[in-house]
């Protein structure tokens, strides 16, 4: 097949070399890298560091997470900011959020498509080990609709890079 094309013994090397390199860049990248697209992050390329120990207050975090509105409900990878943590005051006034009486955000009544959205009720202590996760997006799916993550959920802290 090679002999056809001329092809010296040196490029056919290359060619190899070429072809193994992108099996272990598309093994690789999706492990420690993750690009989002959606405008609600202020970032678009995070490291992927998986030892979840490294979870605080502010941390980026993956998750995966479905949502009956979301492409029927299948599950999908999220990444999103905490920004109330076990041990702090999580409170909702209507569809008003706020962590330790600071305002985070309002809730939609519908979703972008105009669908009615329930939004996630609590008012209190936020339990061991569940961590409120936020964007600044209006349109943010976040704790606003489907309530705490729980650290046993959590896939990897998520460095912003750029």
């Amino acid at each position: 097949m090679w002999k056809n094309r001329g092809l010296s013994k040196k490029q056919k090397l290359f060619i190899v070399i070429g072809i193994i390199l992108l099996f272990l860049v598309g093994a690789i990248v999706p492990r420690h890298f993750s690009i989002t697209l959606s405008p609600s992050l202020d970032y678009r390329v995070f490291y992927l560091d998986r030892r979840v120990n490294l979870i605080e207050k502010g941390s980026y975090v993956l998750f995966k997470k479905s949502h009956y509105l979301i492409d029927n409900g299948k599950e999908f990878d999220v990444i999103k900011k905490i920004v109330c943590a076990e041990g702090d005051v999580f409170t909702t006034e209507g569809r008003d959020y706020y962590c330790n009486s600071g305002f985070l955000a309002t809730a939609k009544d519908k979703s972008i498509k105009g669908e009615p959205l329930d939004s996630f009720v609590y008012s209190g202590i936020i339990p061991e080990n569940q961590y409120a996760v936020w964007s600044n997006h209006k349109d943010s799916f976040d704790t606003r609709y489907f309530g705490f993550i729980k650290k046993n959920e959590i896939k990897a802290v998520a460095l912003p890079l750029w």
